[in-house]
């Protein structure tokens, strides 16, 4: 583990809006992470909801669908990222 990210708050959507504000704000250049994961679990409505269990991630189908989408729409950031710190 390189880190831990932890995010709190008064109740659950404090606590949401505030880990995907430190999510976007996360930067970990030079090894690959599971951030792109947990930003799309923080989109997830059944996640926003409280609607899991421990198999929340085995049965949500469409999170690989949706962290696909999160790694374009985050790609022109990344690609910034590799030129300021000149990462190849």
């Amino acid at each position: 583990m390189i880190s831990k990210l932890v995010a709190w708050g008064r109740d659950r959507p404090e606590v949401i809006d505030r880990m995907r504000r430190a999510l976007y704000e996360y930067i970990i250049v030079g090894v690959k992470t599971n951030i792109v994961l947990h930003k799309a679990i923080m989109e997830n409505p059944r996640f926003i909801s409280g609607e899991l269990g421990t198999h929340f991630i085995g049965q949500e189908k469409g999170l690989f669908d949706q962290m696909k989408l999160i790694d374009q729409r985050d790609r022109e950031a990344t690609e910034r990222l590799r030129e300021t710190f000149e990462i190849h």
